[in-house]
């Protein structure tokens, strides 16, 4: 039997049928190809891409670790190491909702919902970590942070972020909220956790710089965005229904096209 919470804008919460608002969240579609990539903004599977300043140097890619209810993961790696970002410098993976898929969450209005944040994750650097949802005019942002416990070890995390009352989230096919998990970041890119603020942040203030360590691996996958405060179980979507999507922003017709 379906949840059928109902939150301030009517809307039923944790209903089990298109509740996620990432797509390819289970990292499945990777039209541009599987090898490593380590310079530029870099997609290791669809939707989901890498941008790295000056913070050292990195390797990203697709990748089949993963918890046993999924089967792929994108794996980071830090192949040079920088223990003191500059105060503007950023490493960061991040997904960008579409404003027309998060519109329904009425950010900006006082009716604003609460989402839910979800994913699971491995690291061989355990302590806190973080990273942050903000707009894409850069100027509303809400770090969050969660702790990695045990190395090399799944885990599965979930953040529960108010809705946001102020500021501007986009409109039609633009982007309407972005998704960061931080890699590594300099003090002016991060900000504190678990409200939001007005920063251009993409992490949270005491959070570890994986770029310290030279050979530090990250995995993700299984990320899930809903509204509501209650992660519910990741949503599972074939590979052939999530590719169709991911189509509507990138295409790839043969090679290299």
């Amino acid at each position: 039997m379906a949840v059928s919470t109902i939150d301030p804008n009517g809307l039923n919460v944790g209903q089990f049928g298109n509740r996620n608002m990432v797509l390819n969240g289970s990292m499945a579609v990777a039209q541009r190809g599987t090898s490593a990539i380590t310079s530029g903004t870099a997609y290791p599977v669809d939707r989901f891409f890498l941008t790295n300043g000056t913070a050292g140097t990195f390797s990203v890619q697709y990748s089949a670790t993963s918890p046993e209810n999924l089967g792929q993961s994108i794996s980071f790696t830090v192949t040079g190491a920088d223990a003191s970002p500059d105060p503007t410098d950023f490493s960061s993976i991040r997904y960008k909702v579409e404003h027309n898929d998060m519109r329904h969450l009425y950010w900006g209005y006082s009716t604003a919902s609460t989402v839910t944040l979800s994913f699971y994750v491995r690291s061989s650097v355990t302590g806190t970590h973080g990273g942050a949802i903000r707009n894409d005019s850069v100027n509303r942002a809400y770090p969050f942070s969660y702790t990695i416990s045990s190395a090399d070890t799944w885990e599965r995390k979930e953040i529960t972020i108010s809705g946001e009352t102020s500021g501007s989230w986009g409109s039609g096919a633009n982007t309407g909220l972005e998704i960061n998990w931080c890699m590594g970041a300099g003090s002016s890119r991060l900000g504190t956790s678990g409200s939001w603020n007005t920063g251009n942040n993409v992490g949270a203030t005491g959070q570890v710089n994986l770029y310290a360590t030279s050979g530090a691996t990250f995995y993700i996958t299984g990320v899930q965005l809903e509204v509501g405060d209650t992660a519910t179980p990741f949503e599972h979507i074939s590979v052939g229904d999530q590719l169709q999507k991911c189509m509507r922003y990138y295409y790839q017709i043969g090679d290299g096209t």
